[in-house]
């Protein structure tokens, strides 16, 4: 028995076309942003999936509500709690810009490059919101990475139980939480610019393992 999870991150949002961090805040899809999950949920027509879950994020519920009209065996979609985007604690909204900039001056051109072209680019990544934010209440690496994981599992094991079948599980959530769950899995798997909206990354669990089939396709 197979477990395929379809893990989608939600469409652009008006703070991300603002390039803004976007963690617990909410903030609607964009027209854009629309028309590229109309395009996934194309993509996606063809696979029958059994349950469907998303944060209760409303950018994220809005995705998940497109896809599933194309999707008639799914009669709901469940939010869930752990599936809820990295909390950036006071660097909340901030400009993506300056966030760098900041980061150019604590680490250095070099430190950037190393960052985004090392395998541990994730966890590089949530350092930094770490040190930069002052109210020391952005979410550590441990923190993310448990937090999803163990969500995913309980998914795994207290909503679909045992099945005997293989069996197609949406996941409509967000690009860091997501791409912390990636990272967990294989790190070299997790793209340079982490997940683009709109996007689904297929992982298979199995045996109690889990395995990456795609990441960052899109419609």
């Amino acid at each position: 028995m197979t477990v395929h999870l379809y893990l989608v991150r939600h469409g652009q949002t008006e703070l991300n076309r603002s390039f803004k961090l976007q963690g617990r805040t909410n903030s609607a899809l964009t027209l854009k942003g629309i028309r590229d999950v109309r395009k996934l949920a194309d993509r996606l027509n063809n696979i029958k999936f059994d349950r469907a879950f998303s944060s209760f994020s409303g950018r994220a519920s809005e995705t998940a509500r497109i896809i599933v009209e194309t999707h008639p065996e799914l009669r709901e979609v469940e939010a869930v709690d752990g599936l809820a985007e990295y909390d950036f604690g006071g660097l909340e909204n901030r400009s993506v810009f300056s966030f760098w900039w900041a980061v150019i001056h604590k680490i250095g051109p070099l430190g950037i490059f190393r960052l985004f072209f090392g395998k541990h680019r994730v966890r590089n990544v949530v350092r930094m919101f770490n040190m930069l934010d002052k109210t020391n209440s952005a979410e550590t690496m441990p923190e993310v990475s448990n937090r999803v994981l163990n969500t995913v599992r309980e998914i795994i094991d207290k909503e679909l139980g045992n099945p005997q079948r293989d069996f197609n599980v949406l996941i409509v959530s967000h690009g860091l939480i997501l791409s912390a769950f990636l990272y967990g899995i294989n790190p070299k798997k997790v793209p340079r610019l982490l997940l683009k909206n709109a996007s689904v990354s297929q992982v298979d669990f199995k045996n109690g393992q889990f395995k990456i089939v795609s990441v960052n396709k899109r419609g």
